[in-house]
């Protein structure tokens, strides 16, 4: 999405997420957190990923499209099925399968939209129709109901790596934990350094306009750029000792949400999901029964199939085909709903993928 219709856009989706509103959804999620743990133990065993984690931002976004609980396995239904359009590698049946997944999705909402539209209410769609309703671009969107899938399927996606990866970060390292669990203040500051650490998705793709310099390498126009944060996370210039977990880190921010005005707009929701749903694993201190060893660890945290280390080999600029990684809000379109993964694929290359790799990490 380009100006000048992203920044009305951000601001509407930003609003509803923000700090503004951090009370109600700091109920909420810790409502939900507590479910998910409670039948979690119930269960005897589970999947931290699949059973906490995924289970409290699915709840979450339920709640906050106004819909009933029967309705969420639908949505998490679609979020899977998009869901490997965001990894390095897919298939065809699974491009065909997230185009169906988010032309449904996108009804979905549209149908759920005309059911509430004209009735009072503090669901997402309630609280971004006004801002879509005042833009008057002739690019936005006729209702809230567009903007509303694309933002769903990444707050339910990305949110729940994020606290999958933040859980897991802190169950690998016991010395860390213990910390955390003698000062559970500390909560907020392991997030921030999970999300360093192991960012629920590794960067994003974009195609240069036209020709440019970057340190020594030249990227030349029409070429998709992968821009690697989880790389810049790692960067040994600005955070000493970038492989080691450490929730008493000091210093510069992680670049996991981006940074000017494409920084991510849910990230304060995206913040206190992890931090909600640490505190309440700490308040309920179940670790034992759950972390059987580092081996389950690693499953689980490899069954949050976006989310992939960035350590020594992910320290390069990499470019590629930039239907290996997709901006949801353009995948969704705005006036007919008509972009699809196919229409996006190969957005912007001149010509077969190129790769490049510079000797140097991004800087941070």
């Amino acid at each position: 999405m380009d100006e000048p219709l992203h920044g009305p856009m951000a601001k509407a989706i930003y609003k509803p997420l923000s700090p503004v509103r951090g009370r109600r959804m700091t109920e909420r999620l810790t409502g939900i957190a507590e479910r998910a743990l409670k039948g979690l133990l119930q269960q005897g065993e589970g999947d931290l990923a699949a059973d906490y984690a995924h289970a409290i931002a699915l709840g979450f976004w339920t709640e906050l499209l106004g819909l009933p609980e029967a309705d969420a396995p639908l949505l998490g239904q679609w979020s899977a099925a998009i869901r490997p359009m965001l990894q390095f590698e897919h298939t065809e049946a699974e491009r065909e399968a997230a185009n169906q997944a988010a032309a449904e999705l996108r009804a979905f909402m549209h149908r759920h939209y005309g059911r509430i539209k004209d009735a009072p209410g503090n669901a997402l769609l309630h609280l971004l129709a006004p801002d879509i309703a005042a833009c008057g671009l002739p690019d936005a969107p006729p209702d809230p109901a567009t903007m509303a899938a694309a933002v769903t399927f990444d707050g339910i996606d990305s949110a729940a790596g994020g606290v999958a990866n933040a859980l897991y970060a802190c169950l690998r390292f016991p010395d860390q934990y213990a910390k955390l669990a003698a000062n559970p203040r500390l909560a907020p500051a392991a997030c921030a350094e999970a999300m360093r650490y192991a960012p629920s998705f590794i960067g994003l793709h974009r195609s240069a306009l036209e020709d440019l310099a970057y340190a020594d390498v030249r990227i030349p126009a029409g070429v998709n750029v992968f821009m690697c944060w989880g790389a810049a996370n790692r960067d040994p210039r600005i955070f000493p000792a970038p492989d080691r977990f450490d929730i008493e880190r000091q210093g510069k921010r992680h670049l996991s949400f981006g940074g000017g005005v494409r920084i991510c707009k849910g990230r304060y929701l995206a913040k206190l999901e992890a931090e909600l749903a640490l505190k309440v694993l700490l308040e309920k201190n179940p670790v034992r029964g759950i972390a059987a060893g580092q081996a389950g660890l690693e499953q689980a945290r490899r069954r949050q199939s976006h989310s992939i280390p960035a350590g020594e080999n992910c320290r390069k600029a990499v470019t590629g085909n930039a239907g290996n990684s997709i901006d949801c809000a353009s995948l969704f379109g705005f006036a007919d709903g008509s972009r699809t993964f196919d229409s996006l694929r190969g957005h912007g290359q001149s010509g077969s993928s190129q790769a490049v790799e510079s000797a140097r990490p991004c800087r941070a």
